[in-house]
């Protein structure tokens, strides 16, 4: 008898008669797939719509993403963001940098003249300060010269701004032989983002290429094959627009836009792949497409769905996290989860189905060029791997753990200026500030010193301790300068600064913008430029040296609290609080992912197993990592450099990324294994049966994902290649180790426990 709940006009007299009911779940996913193949133009048109919404929303994005972030909630660094806010508004405003070059040239007075004008005309900009309004800051060598920009709010639209600030000095006519750089925290986040966003259209393009002949070899035929593709464009597209719109309310930086490309791909690529594997199944046992699609739905889109609310998740645990642009990344990626399931359940069979009305989709589908059916060799090689499960465990353990170790000797940092090619105008920039040891001015520490006492700031005995902090710091190695209260000028004593100062009538005119005046002169600002890279370890250790030692030992005898900020410390703050977030990250990620997993798996066994297998890969994949870009073995192979570090991010987008992925596969294989179990009872068969028929599915979707990660090797930008390094040892390890090896032999081992639970016991 049919169930009720399945309509009979969409069957064909070869489809069988199931008098099994449908749950309600599978009435949902049968129901939204039958209104798609019943209204696919509809259908389409719809996601057409939201396409030209995402393409939109891709133009838009530099807009709004930004390279620079506030300080943790609650960190120093905030605190000093909030005071200069509130107290110092003059030293929250962005600058740039212009620097000029010119070798035994001397600049006329005329040419400064155009080029502040021209400056000065673009809305944006406040004040530009020239060579000689800047002293030693001003005047970095015989052959270097620089002119400040400062603006008049924050944030800023980099996408205009800065193209429209260099067209402005080239307009100034800068004399024969003089060279220009327009560098500061606006143009590298500028120059960040334009390269970055080329460098993953570049790769994406080559992903897609490679993709193309491997889903070529999979299918057989280049109708299935342009499906992945184009639901992967699709995925894509929509993503980017949804970070449009997240970036217009969290801080939201590249990293964002690469961890969406590289979901969105992977994804959008994968969850299709099943689905027409699965309907080619059907297809093949004579289903009228109808009937084959709603299976489809019923099944792989059944463990997709189950998968995807997975890793959602687990998203949403990371999404408790608010650091460092974390929150949108976690929000877009269960976004990208749910549009890649939506597009593999709606677009896809109405697309097909449209497809069907002119040509027929059993052709369509079908294999076009010879192809072996591989089943009997598949079900050869894993029943060898149940034979001998405990060497094949061991082995497999053995060789991870090999690979896991070099993670314990890790360490992290989050660049921003190095990641940047050095061909870039404001990385050029930041070159020629290093060669005069001046790289901290395009980022300087900023340190708040609070007396609490009004006038405070103006006590002779603060001045002159707070001179001997200054002193202190300018003799060391790693401070190029201190802007102060006390050292605004170089040609002032402290005597004669105190003189100005003891003076109601003359102290409202010096040193302005570092004193909170409007407060009642209770704090000052010291700017702090490091002589190294603002991103680099250096800098951090710098950070931390002022926070653990200078400043402490300074801040008794000024009686006043001396608070640091500034983007390295908003750096060191952002580190110490992933630190301190990750293990409650992870505990709680891992507590919601083994409660849905028992739920759909109902075994309190397989979920444990499940976890610990998703995560051997990722602790494998990044030994490598560290082995590759920290300790720099075979760097120079994929032509990337050894910072000695790993970049911050990278176990992030591990993490993310290939638990979707791998729970993709976890979720197939061991589904299929369940129901062969449902059926014989018997746990070796079942292992067999399950592998075998997921098994080609799941290494072919490695390939072609392999393909998409691999790609980012090719990229010019250090990031790229390290997560492209990553996710491609992943999920080479996954697909083949982990998967075809690890999984069945673990299975065997553990029996009938595998499906254990507290209800019903073995």
């Amino acid at each position: 008898m049919k169930d009720p709940g399945v309509r009979t006009d969409f069957d064909s007299a070869s489809d069988p008669a199931s008098d099994r009911p449908l749950g309600r779940i599978e009435v949902l996913l049968v129901g939204l797939v039958r209104s798609a193949i019943a209204h696919p133009i509809l259908t389409l048109a719809i996601w057409a719509l939201l396409v030209m919404g995402g393409i939109w929303g891709t133009g838009n994005l530099g807009s709004v993403v930004t390279n620079t972030f506030s300080g943790p909630q609650g960190s120093e660094s905030s605190r000093v963001d909030a005071l200069l806010a509130s107290e110092f508004p003059d030293m929250t405003a962005a600058n740039a940098l212009v620097l000029l070059r010119h070798p035994g040239l001397s600049l006329p007075d005329s040419f400064y003249e155009r080029l502040k004008n021209q400056l000065e005309s673009v809305a944006e900009v406040d004040r530009v300060l020239l060579p000689d309004e800047l002293g030693s800051q001003g005047h970095l060598g015989d052959k270097t010269t620089a002119v400040l920009i400062t603006f008049k709010h924050v944030p800023l639209d980099q996408t205009k701004l800065v193209p429209e600030l260099r067209r402005r000095i080239k307009a100034a006519e800068p004399p024969v032989g003089v060279s220009t750089a327009l560098t500061g925290e606006i143009s590298v986040s500028y120059d960040g983002y334009t390269h970055v966003t080329a460098e993953i259209t570049k790769v994406e393009r080559i992903g897609l290429l490679l993709s193309l002949f491997v889903l070529l070899y999979v299918f057989g035929g280049w109708f299935p094959a342009l499906l992945p593709l184009i639901s992967g464009a699709l995925v894509l597209a929509v993503s980017n627009g949804i970070l449009m719109i997240l970036a217009n309310f969290f801080e939201t930086s590249t990293i964002n836009q690469l961890l969406t490309a590289v979901l969105a791909l992977a994804l959008g690529i994968d969850y299709p792949l099943f689905m027409i594997a699965r309907l080619r199944e059907e297809l093949a046992l004579g289903r009228s497409l109808n009937f084959a699609l709603e299976e489809m739905a019923r099944t792989t889109g059944k463990a997709l769905l189950a998968s995807g609310g997975v890793v959602m998740a687990a998203a949403a645990c990371m999404a408790t996290v608010d650091v460092y642009g974390l929150r949108p990344a976690a929000i877009n990626a269960s976004a990208t989860v749910a549009l890649s399931w939506l597009v593999a359940m709606t677009f896809l069979p109405a697309l097909i189905v449209l497809c069907h009305r002119r040509w027929n989709a059993h052709d369509l589908l079908r294999n076009r060029f010879r192809y072996r059916n591989s089943d009997s060799r598949w079900e050869g090689f894993v029943s060898k791997v149940v034979a001998r499960p405990v060497p094949v465990l061991l082995g497999c353990l053995i060789f991870l753990g090999a690979l896991a170790i070099p993670v314990f000797q890790s360490r992290f940092w989050s660049p921003t200026v190095s990641l940047i090619p050095k061909s870039l105008e404001s990385a050029r920039g930041v070159a020629w500030l290093t060669e005069h040891a001046q790289p901290g001015q395009i980022s300087p520490i900023v340190a708040v010193v609070e007396t609490g006492r009004v006038n405070g700031v103006y006590d002779p005995t603060f001045l002159t301790e707070l001179d001997r902090l200054v002193t202190e710091m300018r003799q060391d190695p790693r401070i190029a300068s201190v802007d102060s209260m006390v050292s605004f000028r170089d040609d002032f004593t402290l005597r004669e600064s105190m003189a100005l100062y003891m003076n109601p009538f003359t102290r409202g005119n010096v040193a302005a913008p570092l004193i909170n005046r409007s407060q009642g002169a209770t704090a000052t600002v010291l700017r702090i430029a490091p002589s190294s890279s603002p991103d680099s370890d250096a800098a951090r250790v710098l950070v931390e040296d002022l926070r653990g030692k200078v400043f402490p030992a300074h801040a008794g005898p000024l009686r006043a609290d001396i608070s640091v900020g500034g983007q390295q410390a908003k750096f060191v703050d952002i580190f110490n609080a992933f630190n301190q977030a990750m293990p409650l990250m992870l505990g709680l990620n891992f507590l919601v992912i083994g409660l849905l997993l028992a739920r759909l798996l109902r075994s309190a066994i397989l979920p444990v197993k499940a976890i610990l297998t998703n995560l051997l890969p990722i602790m494998a994949a990044f030994g490598v990592v560290v082995m590759v870009f920290q300790w720099g073995w075979g760097a120079g192979l994929i032509g990337a450099t050894a910072n000695g570090y790993v970049m911050l991010f990278t176990p992030t987008i591990l993490l993310t990324v290939l638990y979707a992925i791998s729970m993709d596969y976890e979720v197939m294989i061991l589904s299929r294994i369940r129901e062969a179990y449902d059926q014989s009872g018997d746990n070796r068969q079942a292992v067999i049966e399950g592998v075998t028929h997921t098994g080609r599915v799941v290494l072919g979707g490695a390939l072609i994902l392999l393909s998409v990660f691999a790609a980012y090797l090719f990229a010019d930008f250090g990031l790229m290649k390290e997560i492209g390094l990553a996710l491609s040892v992943a999920i080479l390890i996954d697909a083949t180790i982990v998967r075809l090896l690890l999984l069945p032999a673990a299975m065997v081992v553990l029996g009938d426990w595998n499906y254990w639970s507290p209800k019903r016991g073995r």
